[in-house]
């Protein structure tokens, strides 16, 4: 049987590190390029979900929230 894989808690992946990196040295011009294609893709994902997904959605969100409200330390 194969060796378990260990797991990343708190370290970056090689591949997160090279997403990192290309952006740490993208023109101005290209992150906001980028940026707008992906405020795009949201909204047009947004836009595709029916009121009963949305209404889904922010009730889970509300419940993780209030989860870590009450989790958190003062």
């Amino acid at each position: 049987m194969p060796p378990k894989r260990s797991t990343l808690l708190g370290r970056n992946t090689s591949a997160a590190n090279r997403m990192a990196a290309s952006r740490d040295v993208e023109s101005p011009e290209h992150r906001q390029n980028r940026l707008d294609d992906q405020h795009s893709r949201q909204a047009a994902s947004r836009a595709a979900e029916s009121p009963e997904q949305t209404r889904t959605q922010l009730g889970d969100q509300r419940s993780r929230q209030v989860v870590a409200r009450v989790t958190e330390s003062p």
